[in-house]
């Protein structure tokens, strides 16, 4: 049997951390190069793909991910960039609803722009069926695309430094 790749130990929350934190950088540079390189769905994806480790990055430094129990629902996220964003919300903000909506409000509306990433992150990578319409569509990225989820995942990052004051 052959094995893929060597594994790394990560033994604390920090650790799991530092680790979303380079594969981010390396999502974000592979994002970069596709779209300089006219791949603009590819590129999309991994501009997605950065920000939902940033997301991560910042809910592992909150709570103790190698915790059983929030081992879990970072599983239950998978690789819903909406739903990492509620987690997130849900952490900073406990029981105070106000502060929720407000910090949903920023970063859902204002920073990414009330885009459903749940539908788009599959959608730039597959033909969908559209029950409705009852034919397949397939989302086709262009540059100016790239260019405004660009401009969010940079403002994402600076909103999640900001979000440090707030704890």
């Amino acid at each position: 049997m052959y094995l893929v790749g060597k594994k790394t130990l990560l033994h604390t929350s920090l650790d799991v951390a530092n680790e979303y934190k380079e594969i981010a950088e390396k999502d974000l540079k592979a994002a970069q190069l596709l779209m300089s390189n006219g791949l603009y769905n590819e590129a999309y994806y991994y501009y997605i793909q950065s920000m939902e480790k940033n997301i991560k990055k910042r809910i592992c430094e909150i709570i103790d991910v190698t915790n059983p129990f929030f081992a879990n629902q970072m599983r239950d996220i998978g690789h819903s960039l909406d739903d990492a964003i509620e987690f997130l919300l849900r952490l900073i903000s406990g029981n105070n609803e106000v502060m929720y909506q407000q910090i949903k409000k920023q970063i859902v509306e204002t920073v990414l722009k009330e885009i459903r990433f749940s539908s788009v992150h599959n959608n730039v990578r597959y033909p969908y069926f559209n029950r409705h319409k009852k034919e397949y569509i397939y989302l086709n990225i262009t540059y100016d695309d790239c260019i405004e989820i660009q401009k969010m995942e940079k403002n994402l990052k600076v909103y999640l430094e900001e979000l440090y004051r707030i704890q």
